[in-house]
């Protein structure tokens, strides 16, 4: 999946996905308070989705 599509899935939970300057990415709420334990691969931020989709419905 493309960043642009995390992206897209992490807005509908309210979220945002940020490089964290060593290559790595943070899924954070947009203000900054709430934070995944990071940094985290693309690959970990989809599974972080996918379970957040899970509880969801």
């Amino acid at each position: 999946m493309t960043l642009d599509q995390l992206k897209t899935r992490a807005k509908a939970h309210d979220l945002m996905i940020r490089k964290d300057g060593k290559g790595g990415y943070l899924l954070t709420d947009f203000l900054n308070r709430l934070m995944a334990p990071g940094p985290m691969t693309l690959e970990e931020v989809e599974m972080w989705l996918d379970d957040l989709d899970e509880h969801q419905q």
